[in-house]
């Protein structure tokens, strides 16, 4: 017995010849005529052991093999070649079936189930191409799923061993991890809503800043609607996340009067245009740089650097934090 790995690529080469005809249109017609000659042949060679009552017999196979192989085009041609080489062998030479009875009998069944014939193959073929690309599109969803699976372990494994590094002790590491892990759910919750393809920049900043917006006045919220990719989309939610959750605790939110602006304005030609993204926190308590930097800090600086982004700045000013990241709108 031939090993599965034998029977399903015999599979997958069978499946290939059916699904790609000949392209030229006169290849598939002459591959038509040479089945059509190899199923009359075939009847020439066996008509002294074949009832002369069956002028058409052989040619059925024949017929079959050119609608699968030669495609739709080619199996017309042999029905119509062999229905008049049988036709005129078999019928009008008076090879056992009489002309003036059986032989137009004979010629009209075998037009029609030759006719069935082509149009049930060709059925058959638009399933078979059909079936043939949702398999495709399943092994490409396959790997596109692995593929980001990987991903987003990596970038757990990210968050929890750079969490874990610059916690400031052991019980501070869990409830920071917690948040990040939530606002990574979050975000994939929102590419996923529109198929990993483009992200509504709009919705992704109130997505991620909701939790923390008491009031409209509080995050304020500026720029025309932009469509992000989905890895910048996801980059953008942490930063924001990690941006709110210091400004309600150290920030300006963390004061009744404080609120933060966040706008963002592109510009460039169609073909090559740069976004700028700034968070600006006013009204709030003064702010320092902080002795050591966090993880918070080290994520604000580094998520934009490399690939499509240009970087990103974070300063601490006696007002505010404020925050600038510039990348490339593909």
């Amino acid at each position: 017995m031939a090993p599965e790995g034998s029977r399903h690529g015999f599979k997958r080469s069978l499946q290939r010849l059916i699904l790609n005809p000949p392209e030229a249109l006169g290849a598939r017609l002459a591959l038509g005529a040479v089945f059509s000659a190899i199923g009359i042949g075939g009847r020439m060679l066996l008509a002294g052991v074949i009832n002369q009552e069956a002028p058409f017999v052989t040619v059925f196979p024949a017929l079959l093999a050119a609608c699968v192989f030669a495609g739709i085009a080619g199996g017309l041609a042999c029905l119509f070649l062999s229905a008049g080489a049988a036709g005129w062998i078999f019928v009008q030479a008076n090879h056992g079936v009489d002309p003036s009875t059986g032989g137009p009998v004979a010629l009209g069944l075998f037009l029609a189930s030759g006719g069935a014939i082509v149009g049930i193959v060709a059925l058959l073929r638009n399933t078979l191409a059909e079936v043939s690309a949702a398999r495709k599109d399943q092994e490409l969803l396959l790997a596109e799923l692995q593929h980001r699976v990987k991903n987003t372990l990596t970038v757990v494994q990210g968050l929890a061993s750079q969490t874990l590094r610059w916690s400031p002790d052991p019980t501070a590491f869990g409830p920071a991890f917690t948040a990040r892990l939530a606002a990574l759910g979050d975000a994939h919750s929102l590419v996923s809503d529109v198929a990993w393809t483009r992200v509504s920049l709009r919705t992704l900043v109130q997505r991620a800043t909701g939790p923390f917006r008491t009031s409209p006045e509080r995050i304020r919220v500026a720029g025309e609607d932009l469509h992000l990719p989905a890895q910048q989309a996801i980059n953008l939610a942490l930063c924001f996340n990690e941006l709110a959750t210091n400004a309600i605790k150290y920030g300006a939110l963390s004061r009744p009067e404080g609120w933060v602006e966040i706008g963002w304005h592109a510009e460039g030609q169609a073909a090559v245009r740069r976004l700028t993204v700034q968070w600006v926190e006013h009204d709030g308590p003064p702010v320092e740089a902080p002795n050591r930097d966090g993880f918070g800090s080290h994520l604000l600086r580094r998520a934009f650097s490399g690939g499509a982004a240009l970087g990103a700045n974070l300063e601490f000013q006696p007002q505010g934090v404020r925050w600038t990241a510039v990348l490339e709108l593909p």
